[in-house]
């Protein structure tokens, strides 16, 4: 099909007219609502004593022009429901009305708005039809008709031209037969005009269509639709009124009307062909002589280049660069035309500049005796493409050229080489694999080929097993042989299977097989592999054994694994309680000192206390005494120190049972008697109470332990595991620092929505070698019976386990500093966590 180009100023037309039409549609209803609601005449009829538009047509109207307004933009999905439902609920009222009609008005659908003010205005039948045509045109709108180029939707939207049509003329005329129906109320002027917008917006909606398509063409077709039309409308229009002015008016009888009414379209249309005929003409002589011109321009390109499918060179015999070449040889080498134009032939032929001189020499001293060779030329991606080439000399131009005929010979040497390595492969296949391969015939069920593989597998003299048939090999029954046979012709695929097999000594063995049909020496063959598994097969139940006593070794495993995490466990819970013993003890002593202090002098407070409640009772010599023993007991336990010392003591006392009972604190957050539970929490608190729990640890060793912590957010996951990791990095950087040094706990918030916690030491650091293994189960640096090699290898599983992951960033001579990751979210299973 040969594209044509649009008018343009009419194309901006047609692009307008949907919406246009849709705007004007759906105004004029609105407008006809609005008149029923004011009862407004003229917006009800448009002018006075003119028959007014039903207020259900106007609502039809609307509906109208949003499935106009929708189907605007073609392939536009939503746009076409929309259009559809406003369609098909226009047509089922019309169908209703016609309904209504043949069963003397009991669908009175059109009645329903402004009832008691609608009298005997209805809608109209021929409204009705017309609403029934659009909107079954408007639902078909993209349904194709057996006729080519045409749609359904085009011969309803032609229907209800016609009745606008009609009606239209009617009122022109003032014939009402043309826009009513007899007994019945007539159609409205403005819903004439409003089915006369529609149709025009419907056609326009799909300008790629006929007879929108037509008019639109920038072609001669076009141009004639475009002066021709405009006057088949106007004119026939024009004159049939002024006929029908001057009968009525007497001016002359009905049949010198008629007369003269032919007579002038005779003359007219005679005209305007005339006229468009005369500029038709001119074109077609224009285009003649262009044609010509290009006729004698192209001549020697028919004669040469395009006579041949063939690729065609033209090449200057002295210079040797391309002159010409046609568009067969272009798409060979994947160029342009005008790419290869003036180029040296060389660039394009895989050989030396040299040779390529040489031969074009050759060529030129036997003009007459075209030069056939096969050549290698390269293509603009850097491939190479293979031809057959036919070299000649000819006379162009005043000038000797060399015309060459260059023959694509790609496929033909693929097919020759896969065809050699076809008899190559066939050659491997029967006689140097390892595996065994036959054929069977499947009509006779004879073997008719057999590599030595196979024939020393079941034992066969060479060529021995080709006068056998295949129910002689294989350890089965003919029956199952044939079935299997049958559903391996009819197989898409290559069947595999397990098979036994029989050996001419009448042994057996376990083989693997693959089979497929192939054609072979013009017969369906049987091609079947088969590999000797029966060495595998015993592995196997070896195998079986061997999985058997490795699941007793591993359940082993397991155990002795739990008793070593157990073990690591008790000796981080030996230092542990060192530690806190060490820090006991120390408030545990003064508190013991104190109350022995405390249990003194109260004795003595007490024997005070009870010479006094002596006095009472004693005579006055006695008196005397008593409170001489008074003042001498007094001077004795120096009364005034003892009784300001007792507040003070039982002010450290209770402050040592404080630091006691926080110890103590600490070692249940640090245990977190919820261990099992999976929840969020401030992992702070817990970093708090385990560092406390090894600072007697660090006070033996004289190591200050320094604590750092940011506000984190509340972290998912398992506390008391994450408190174990931090007691473990603290306790190992503390044995790997010396008295006096430092370590530092430190936690903040990550950048990527996690924590960090950070443990670092002043000590010696890890050298390379050992980093590496640092987190590998039972590794350890310590003298023996001082570690187990587990505290960073179970640290490591918690950690990862938790989704997280821990580094390590250490240099001799400079400390070591562990950095733990932890996501605030864990999303783990409750179970992974390593126990």
């Amino acid at each position: 099909m040969i594209a044509s180009s649009r008018h343009p100023r009419l194309a901006r037309l047609v692009e307008i007219a949907p919406i246009a039409a849709s705007l004007l549609v759906g105004a004029c209803g609105v407008l006809v609502i609005v008149g029923w609601l004011l009862d407004s005449i003229v917006l009800k009829g448009l002018i006075p004593r003119a028959v007014p538009m039903n207020p259900a047509t106007a609502v039809c109207f609307i509906l109208l022009a949003i499935a106009v307004w929708m189907l605007r933009r073609e392939g536009w999905r939503t746009g076409t429901w929309i259009a559809n439902a406003c369609a098909a609920i226009v047509t089922t009222i019309g169908m209703l009305r016609l309904v209504g009609y043949a069963f003397n008005g009991r669908a009175r659908i059109d009645e329903i708005l402004f009832h008691a003010r609608l009298g005997s205005n209805v809608m109209a039948p021929n409204t009705a039809t017309a609403m029934v045509l659009t909107g079954i045109a408007l639902l078909a709108i993209d349904t194709r008709t057996p006729l080519r180029r045409l749609r359904m939707s085009q011969f309803f939207l032609f229907g209800v031209g016609c009745i606008s049509a009609l009606a239209l003329l009617g009122y022109l005329y003032r014939v009402d037969a043309l826009y009513g129906v007899k007994g019945y109320i007539p159609m409205a002027l403005n819903t004439a005009i409003c089915f006369a917008v529609l149709v025009v917006g419907a056609l326009c909606a799909r300008p790629g269509r006929q007879p929108v398509a037509t008019l639109l063409d920038d072609t001669v077709g076009g141009a004639v639709a475009r002066r021709l039309l405009p006057a088949a409308f106007i004119l026939p229009i024009v004159l049939g009124y002024l006929r029908l002015i001057g009968e009525r008016r007497q001016w002359f009888s009905a049949d010198f009307g008629l007369t003269l009414f032919v007579l002038s379209l005779i003359v007219i249309f005679n005209a305007l062909i005339w006229w468009n005929s005369q500029i038709q003409r001119r074109n077609d002589q224009r285009r003649r002589l262009t044609e010509d011109a290009l006729r004698l321009s192209e001549e020697r390109h028919r004669a040469v280049m395009e006579q041949a499918a063939e690729g065609i060179t033209l090449v200057d015999a002295e210079s040797l660069r391309i002159m010409e070449v046609n568009q067969a040889f272009a798409r060979l080498l994947g160029y342009t035309q005008k790419e290869l134009t003036g180029r040296p032939i060389s660039d394009f032929i895989v050989d030396t500049p040299e040779h390529i001189a040489a031969r074009a020499h050759q060529t030129l001293d036997t003009p007459h005796a075209p030069t056939v060779t096969r050549r290698r030329y390269r293509r603009k991606d850097g491939s190479t493409v293979a031809v057959e080439k036919s070299a000649t000399v000819i006379q162009f131009a005043g000038r000797r050229v060399l015309c060459t005929v260059v023959h694509d010979i790609t496929e033909r040497e693929r097919a020759e080489n896969e065809l050699r390595e076809s008899e190559e492969r066939h050659r491997a296949v029967t006689e140097q694999l390892a595996e065994g391969i036959y054929l069977v015939d499947l009509a006779t069920k004879q073997i008719v080929e057999a590599n030595p593989a196979l024939e020393r597998l079941l034992g066969y003299e060479r060529g021995e097993a080709k006068t056998r048939k295949v129910y002689d090999l294989v350890h089965d029954t003919p029956e199952h042989v044939d079935a299997r046979l049958l559903v391996l012709a009819d197989a898409p695929i290559p069947l595999h299977g397990e098979r036994i097999y029989r050996r001419k000594d009448g042994s057996s063995i376990h083989v693997e097989s693959s089979a497929s049909v192939i054609t072979f020496a013009g017969r369906k063959v049987a091609c079947t592999v088969v590999h000797d598994i029966t060495e595998r097969k015993a592995l196997e139940r070896e195998l079986q054994d061997m999985m058997h006593a490795e699941h007793d070794a591993h359940e082993k495993l397991k155990q002795t694994q739990s008793v070593l995490v157990q073990t690591e466990k008790l000796a981080g819970l030996g230092q542990m309680v060192a530690g806190v013993a060490h820090e006991i003890n120390n408030p545990l002593a003064f508190v013991s000192n104190n109350v022995a202090v405390l249990q003194r002098d109260m004795k003595s407070v007490a024997n005070l206390l009870n010479l006094y409640g002596q006095l009472d009772a004693a005579t006055p010599q006695q008196v005397t005494e008593l409170k001489q023993e008074i003042h001498d007991l007094a001077d004795r336990i120096d009364l005034p120190y003892t009784l300001s010392n007792l507040d003070e003591m039982l002010v450290r006392s209770r402050d040592g049972l404080k630091r006691i009972q926080q110890i103590v604190k600490d070692l249940r957050e640090f245990a977190r008697l919820d261990s099992s539970d999976l929840h969020e929490t401030d992992l702070n608190a817990g970093i708090e109470s385990t560092v406390n729990i090894v600072r007697g640890l660090a006070k033996k060793k004289q190591i200050t332990l320094d604590l750092e912590l940011a506000p984190l957010p509340h972290v998912h996951c398992y506390p008391a595991k994450i408190n174990q990791v931090v007691m473990n990095l603290v306790t190992n950087a503390i044995d790997a620092t010396d008295d006096g040094g430092k370590v530092a706990v430190r936690t903040a918030p990550g950048s990527n929505g996690d924590i960090r916690i950070e443990v670092s030491d002043t000590g010696k650091g890890i050298p390379p070698e050992v980093r590496q293994r640092i987190f590998d189960p039972f590794f350890t640096t310590k003298p023996i019976g001082q570690g187990t090699g587990l505290g960073l290898s179970i640290s490591y599983g918690i950690v990862r386990d938790h989704g997280g992951k821990i580094e390590v960033d250490s240099e001799v001579g400079r400390g070591t500093t562990f950095i733990v990751t932890l996501p605030v979210k864990f999303s783990g299973k409750e179970d992974k966590v390593t126990r």
